[in-house]
C-alpha cells in the first residue's frame, strides 16, 4: 500500500516538463559518429539509485569535459508518456557537490559510463557513446535534430526508438550490474505489506491481550505511511466486530522552530536529525494513552513552525492506537509497538512522489531542486541510519 493520489506518477508541471526524442545510428552511422566526434566530449559516469520498475528514475552523475575540472548533477524524472512530439515526462536536475556524489558512489548501485558529444552549438541534440559499445542520440527541438542529420548527410541513418525502455542508461546499469554480479537485483522495491493481513493480526492480538493495541507504521517520507496508518484506522471500523482506531504521528512532536534555533546556534539545517522531535516525550505519551491517561493533543503549525496544544485525547474513544511518522522507528520507541509494518517504498519513488505532491498540493511554496538535494542529503541518510544500519 503506497500512498498514491490517481495520476500522481505521471503529474508533470510545466515549469519542469522534457520532451525529447531518442534514435540510434546504423552502423554507418555509428562509425561517421565514432570517428568525427573524438575531441571535446565530456565523460560521465552516472550512479543509478532506482530501479527500472519505479515510476521514478533517480540517478547521479559526474560531468566531466575534456581538459576541464568535473561537476555533479542529481536528477529525478518519472517515467513520462509518448506525446505528438515526443516523450514527455517532468524532470528536475539540481547541481551537488563532490561529496554528496561521493557518498552514494561509495554504496552499492549500478553505474553507466560514457563519452557525450554536442554536435550543435545549442546543444539540442547530444549523442552518448556507451563503453558497453552502444550509440545513441538524443533530440530536444525537432528542427535542430533536422539540422543536425543534414549537416552529416545521416538522413536515412537512423531509427527512432523513443520510448524503448531497454534503451535508457537506467537499463543499461542494470543490466550491467547483473551481468557482473552473477545476475543478482538490486534496488529492486519490495512487497508492500497488506492491510488486510494487518486488520486479521490486530483483531488476534486484541483477542488474547486485555489491553490497546499499539501498531507502528514506518517509512521513507512519501513512502505512504500516513496512507497505511490512515486505512489500518478505516478497515478497522468496518465488518462485523469494529474497532475505533486513532493515528498519531511523531512528526507533531518537532521541538518546533525556537528550541532548534537555540540548540543551532540561531540556524538549523538537518530536520530529519533525531534531535528535532522529542520522541521520549512521544513514547511516554502513547504509554499513557494505552493505560488510560488523557493526554495532550499535539499540533505543529507549518506556518508558524511551533508546536501547539489543540485539544485532549480521551483513551476511552479508541480500541487501537495506531502511530506512524519520520521518526516511528527511533530508538527512543523501540518496544513501544505490539505490532509494526513497514511501508518499503523505495527511495526514487518516495523522493518523486514527495516532490509532486508538494507541487499540486502546495506550488507557491514548493522548491523541487532544494526538497530533491535535502532529501538525498539529510533525509535519506538520516532513514538509512535507522533502518538500513548494514548499508553504512
Amino acid at each position: 500500500m503506497t500512498e498514491k493520489t490517481p495520476h500522481i506518477d505521471d503529474y508533470v508541471h510545466d515549469d519542469y516538463a522534457q520532451i525529447e526524442r531518442k534514435y540510434i545510428p546504423d552502423s554507418d552511422a555509428r562509425d561517421l559518429l565514432n570517428d568525427t566526434f573524438t575531441d571535446n566530449r565530456t565523460r560521465i559516469t552516472q550512479l543509478q539509485l532506482s530501479h527500472t520498475s519505479e515510476p521514478y528514475n533517480l540517478c547521479m552523475r559526474k560531468h566531466t569535459p575534456e581538459g576541464k575540472p568535473p561537476d555533479f548533477r542529481v536528477e529525478i524524472k518519472n517515467v513520462g508518456m509518448m506525446s505528438e512530439d515526443g516523450w514527455r515526462r517532468m524532470q528536475i536536475p539540481a547541481d551537488i557537490d563532490r561529496e554528496l556524489f561521493e557518498q552514494y558512489e561509495d554504496q552499492d548501485v549500478p553505474v553507466v559510463k560514457k563519452w557525450r558529444a554536442y554536435p550543435l552549438d545549442n546543444r539540442d541534440v547530444h549523442i552518448d557513446f556507451f563503453d558497453n559499445g552502444h550509440v545513441h542520440a538524443k533530440s530536444r527541438n525537432p528542427k535542430s535534430w533536422t539540422q543536425f542529420i543534414r549537416s552529416y548527410d545521416l538522413s536515412e541513418n537512423f531509427a527512432d526508438i523513443t520510448g524503448n525502455p531497454l534503451s535508457s542508461s537506467e537499463w543499461y546499469a542494470h543490466n550491467d550490474y547483473k551481468r557482473s554480479h552473477g545476475g543478482r537485483e538490486i534496488l529492486a522495491p519490495r512487497t508492500n505489506p497488506s492491510v488486510d493481513h494487518a486488520i486479521s493480526e490486530i483483531h488476534a492480538w486484541r483477542s488474547i491481550h486485555n489491553e490497546k493495541p499499539i501498531i507502528q507504521v514506518s517509512g521513507r517520507s512519501g513512502s505512504g505511511k500516513t496512507y497505511f496508518a490512515h486505512l489500518i484506522k478505516q478497515e478497522l471500523s468496518n465488518g462485523s466486530n469494529p474497532l475505533q482506531a486513532i493515528v498519531l504521528s511523531t512528526d507533531e512532536y518537532n521541538r518546533g522552530r525556537t528550541e532548534l534555533y537555540k540548540r543551532g546556534g540561531g540556524t538549523w539545517h538537518n530536520y530529519d536529525a533525531d534531535e528535532v522531535w522529542d520522541t521520549l516525550e512521544f513514547g511516554h505519551d502513547m504509554q499513557r494513552l494505552r493505560s488510560g491517561e488523557s493526554i495532550p493533543k499535539i499540533y505543529f503549525n507549518y506556518d508558524t513552525e511551533e508546536r501547539e496544544i489543540v485539544g485532549t485525547i480521551n483513551p476511552d474513544e479508541y480500541d487501537v492506537i495506531v502511530y506512524e511518522g519520520v521518526k516511528s522507528h527511533s530508538p527512543d520507541l523501540h518496544g513501544l509497538a505490539d505490532l509494526t509494518y513497514e511501508v518499503p517504498t523505495p527511495l526514487a519513488t518516495s523522493l518523486g512522489r514527495r516532490i509532486v505532491r508538494d507541487l499540486m498540493t502546495r506550488p507557491r511554496f514548493a522548491d523541487p531542486k532544494a526538497n530533491l538535494t535535502y532529501y538525498l542529503t539529510y533525509a535519506e541518510p538520516e532513514y538509512s541510519r535507522l533502518y538500513l544500519p548494514s548499508s553504512s
